[in-house]
């Protein structure tokens, strides 16, 4: 298909491009299926003999919604842990990446410091006298739980870095493109 007034080619039904207004510039149309110029009166395309489609037939092509850099940037300083700018940028692979380290990272390091928690207690007797045998046998296994969290804490914290990073770039950068290539306005 053509756009009745510039000539253009379209996708799909559509006789009507986005930058074009439904009023003909010149008093001339283009025949929506061959794209050829014809006066604007006509009923019948001159070189194809399609019909040419009244006012309000018209149907106008959709347009690209433009993503914006600043919202990505915001989504990615505020939200970005979550992979929100990624998801919004059309990333919905990288966004839930993002999402599931951190919240996973969280969720570890939840749990790590209650089983610390719960250890540390019973390595203290009654009166609040510290057993240290208990603790002895049981230092591994606190060296190996406050690795783990560390390791959490690591990993959230490179989660939350690499967001702010990314919100620096769209900021910074021109040219950066959305998933779909998109540039980002």
């Amino acid at each position: 298909m053509f756009c009745v007034k510039c000539g253009k080619s379209l996708p799909g039904q559509y006789n009507l491009c986005h930058d074009c207004t439904l009023e003909p510039r010149d008093g001339t149309r283009h025949c929506p299926s061959c794209g050829a110029e014809n006066p604007k009166a006509v009923q019948r395309c001159a070189a194809c003999g399609t019909r040419m489609p009244k006012q309000k037939q018209l149907r106008r092509a959709p347009t690209v919604q433009a993503r914006r850099r600043k919202k990505a940037a915001m989504l990615a300083f505020f939200l970005g842990v979550f992979g929100v700018q990624d998801r919004y940028l059309g990333f919905h692979k990288r966004g839930n990446r993002r999402m599931i380290q951190f919240i996973l990272s969280v969720a570890a390091m939840i749990v790590l410091l209650i089983a610390l928690r719960v250890d540390f207690s019973n390595a203290i007797v009654n009166g609040g006298q510290w057993n240290t045998a208990y603790a002895d046998s049981h230092a591994v296994l606190w060296f190996l739980l406050a690795g783990l969290f560390a390791a959490g804490l690591i990993s959230a914290l490179w989660v939350w870095i690499t967001s702010l990073i990314h919100g620096v770039q769209l900021l910074v950068r021109k040219g950066q493109v959305d998933a779909e290539g998109n540039l980002l306005e």
